[in-house]
């Protein structure tokens, strides 16, 4: 039992935190605005904002911007940043603004529990 503990801190010792979590997301939308891309919100969401995080966790962020469609393909828009090694971990889902303000079921649980890393 003790070996267990102490094999468990450990692991959490290497995990991830929110804090840590939301600066690598500032850092990512830094540089999709970098791209060009002007971000009117980004909202961390899911396992670091409720402080469920476990060592394999993604980074899930809401991505809200004009020229968004909503599709994968508004990733092309900020190509190869995803793929950096800080940003690895994070899943990025794109909303164009117009659709995100009016909302929808998944949309109104990620403004309820989510973490607002930037807004303008």
């Amino acid at each position: 039992m003790f070996i267990s503990h102490v094999l468990r801190r450990d692991e959490n010792q290497n995990m991830l935190t929110r804090d840590a979590a939301i600066d690598t997301v500032r850092r990512y939308a830094d540089e999709i605005e970098a791209k060009g891309v002007v971000l009117r919100e980004v909202i961390l969401f899911v396992s670091f904002a409720r402080g469920t995080q476990h060592e394999w966790s993604d980074i899930d962020v809401a991505l809200v911007a004009d020229n968004f469609t909503g599709s994968p393909a508004d990733h092309d828009l900020f190509p190869r940043i995803g793929i950096k090694k800080p940003y690895i971990r994070i899943e990025s889902k794109t909303y164009p603004t117009e659709y995100f303000r009016k909302g929808d079921p998944f949309i109104e649980e990620i403004r309820k529990t989510g973490i607002v890393v930037l807004e303008k």
